[in-house]
C-alpha cells in the first residue's frame, strides 16, 4: 500500500468512492 495519501490526494479518493 501507498503511504498515507496527502489531503488532496485523500479528497480525490474520497471523490471517486462517493461517485462509485
Amino acid at each position: 500500500m501507498k503511504k498515507q495519501l496527502e489531503p488532496m490526494e485523500f479528497t480525490l479518493e474520497q471523490k471517486c468512492a462517493g461517485r462509485s
